[in-house]
């Protein structure tokens, strides 16, 4: 199945994001100051059928409750037209200086859509501001966006965002692995993936895609589990696999690999 990246992808995906960033200006007004695209379709891995549309927003001041209100509203009607929206609002003067975990003041994906609509339906939506809450996730996405991001809107990210230290990076994407081989089998495809991608950064410092991290780890990782990258290749490409690699082999990678990566997550990459 093609990729896309930002530039190729299909009008009608570009016009979702074309849409919500027109919705958040006019809902936003001068409280907007940036929105930056992440994520594979900035990296080039995007698959329509299975990726999300990854969007930062920056903002000046916290939303105030009937904000957010609208905000979610303009989300749920206009996710999954055709893509899956996954939208983080952040506010300037909270991300500098840069801590982990950051945090936020919105975040819309679609694993939220049903919590929002049953609260919308009730009082509870009237205590989204009661709490601050953190993503130790941001901390990978600025610093994929600070060298692949797209900026939609605003000053460039360069300028918009702060650095992330590298140390916070490397402890991030080693938590967040960790995180997924807990839940191993609900999303092997994209944990196999990750590993191979967190691999690649830690030994040659670069920041792939998925697709392209699984064409690293073929390249780099033990040919004993090439059968089962190449069938994550294929599953993530909608493509048919091969010969099955099985759950036996997908426990044998992520008990070897995955400690490689705790292991060398202080080690400096240059």
């Amino acid at each position: 199945m093609k990729q896309y990246t930002w530039a190729t992808c299909s009008k009608v995906i570009q016009s979702e994001v074309n849409t919500l960033q027109t919705e958040v200006q006019r809902l936003l007004g001068q409280n907007l100051l940036g929105i930056y695209l992440h994520g594979s379709l900035a990296l080039g891995g995007f698959t329509p059928s299975r990726s999300d549309i990854d969007i930062i927003v920056l903002i000046e001041q916290r939303l105030s409750l009937e904000s957010k209100r609208s905000i979610v509203e303009l989300l749920v009607r206009i996710s999954l037209l055709p893509c899956p929206l996954d939208v983080h609002f952040l506010v300037r003067s909270e991300l500098m200086p840069f801590r982990h975990p950051l945090p936020y003041d919105l975040h819309y994906c679609e694993t939220l859509r049903e919590t929002y609509q049953q609260e919308m339906r009730t009082d509870a939506w009237k205590d989204w501001n009661e709490s601050t809450r953190y993503d130790p996730d941001l901390t990978i996405y600025l610093t994929n966006l600070r060298q692949f991001g797209v900026c939609l809107y605003g000053p460039a990210i360069v300028e918009a965002l702060p650095v992330v230290p590298e140390q916070a990076f490397r402890e991030a994407i080693s938590k967040d692995l960790q995180m997924a081989r807990a839940h191993l089998r609900q999303d092997p495809v994209s944990f196999v993936l990750n590993v191979c991608r967190v691999s690649a950064y830690l030994r040659d410092g670069v920041i792939l895609s998925k697709d392209a991290g699984g064409v690293w780890g073929l390249a780099n990782l033990p040919e004993a589990y090439h059968l089962l990258l190449q069938q994550s290749l294929d599953l993530y490409r909608g493509e048919r696999p091969g010969r099955p690699a099985g759950y036996a082999m997908l426990e044998a990678f992520a008990s070897s690999q995955l400690p490689r990566i705790v292991d060398a997550k202080g080690v400096s990459s240059c």
